[in-house]
């Protein structure tokens, strides 16, 4: 992800509001294609559930490309970032912190069947970058080896496997490396 250290905050008007590393804040609209193009790739590929949920909400302007995504991804923004905390929702890795944001109507909402969307299950599909980790994890190599193998930091080599270990719903490494090998992953 090419996206770095942003917050995004749902105001009481309905719009989002994005605070960028030193930037000052401003209202996302379908003219921000760098954060729309991101959110959206991530949000299909994470969750291609609460994609294809909002994808039916907005099903109207498909036709209008740029307003289509900007619609399904403020609304996204809305669900699962719609205010501050202490983390923030692009981290200065790349990494989506998206949190869980209280609406009333949440699972019952009737203007809409959001259900997918404001509860979105995460796909088990590896990321081409958790893929290079995990390989190597399953080979022997500790954090501080796949991050110089793979030119990246230490850290991003902890957040890959931490994700994956979210993703699958597991508490040790020894899992994914028992994953990868049942599975004949190469």
């Amino acid at each position: 992800m090419k996206l770095r250290e942003i917050e995004f905050v749902a105001n009481n008007k309905g719009d989002v509001l994005v605070t960028e590393l030193e930037e000052k804040n401003y209202v996302l609209n379908k003219t921000h294609r760098h954060i729309i193009t991101e959110v959206y790739d991530y949000l299909k590929d994470e969750f291609p559930g609460a994609t294809l949920c909002l994808q039916k909400r907005y099903n109207d302007c498909v036709l209008n490309t740029m307003y289509y995504e900007f619609m399904i991804v403020r609304m996204w923004l809305k669900l699962h970032a719609g205010q501050y905390d202490h983390l923030l929702d692009i981290d200065e890795n790349g990494n989506q912190n998206f949190e869980y944001c209280y609406c009333p109507k949440r699972g019952e909402c009737d203007t809409c069947d959001l259900e997918a969307a404001c509860y979105p299950e995460r796909s088990t599909k590896l990321r081409k970058s958790e893929i290079s980790v995990l390989r190597l994890l399953a080979k022997g190599f500790d954090e501080t080896e796949i991050a110089d193998t793979l030119y990246i930091s230490v850290n991003t080599v902890k957040k890959h496997r931490q994700n994956m270990l979210v993703r699958f719903g597991f508490h040790k490494t020894s899992q994914l490396i028992d994953y990868w090998n049942k599975n004949n992953l190469k």
